[in-house]
């Protein structure tokens, strides 16, 4: 009798946990080895845009957009803040990027932002 070995239990990765966000923040996660990724967020009475983008660069900078191409809707698309507390979970499967970045440029409001991400191999 042979013994199947468990495959790895993902790690889940912070990507946003901030009070209160001003500005624009940017946070990747490598993805380049995994086929499904899942994101998880939660924010407060907080107005702005979350954005999906994709990168297949080696080492993409999260300074700006420039190493970057937003994520089509029809993709994957995070429901942007609209001044209620709120969350959702947004799944991406077949995944064909290295990294994927999720972006929020804030408007209004206050409260917190949190984005998990956990990436799975199929």
């Amino acid at each position: 009798m042979s013994w199947v070995q468990p495959r790895e239990k993902p790690t889940p990765k912070t990507l946003f946990d901030e009070t209160d966000p001003t500005g624009t923040i940017r946070s990747a996660i490598n993805v380049e080895n995994y086929s499904l990724l899942s994101l998880h967020v939660e924010h407060g009475a907080l107005t702005g845009a979350l954005t999906l983008w994709a990168s297949n660069k080696a080492s993409p900078g999260t300074g700006d957009d420039s190493d970057w191409k937003e994520v089509a809707s029809g993709e994957a698309s995070i429901a942007d803040p609209s001044g209620t507390a709120g969350g959702e979970l947004v799944n991406m499967s077949a995944v064909a990027h290295r990294w994927v970045m999720v972006k929020y440029v804030h408007d209004t409001g206050t409260g917190d932002l949190y984005v998990g991400a956990m990436a799975k191999a199929q």
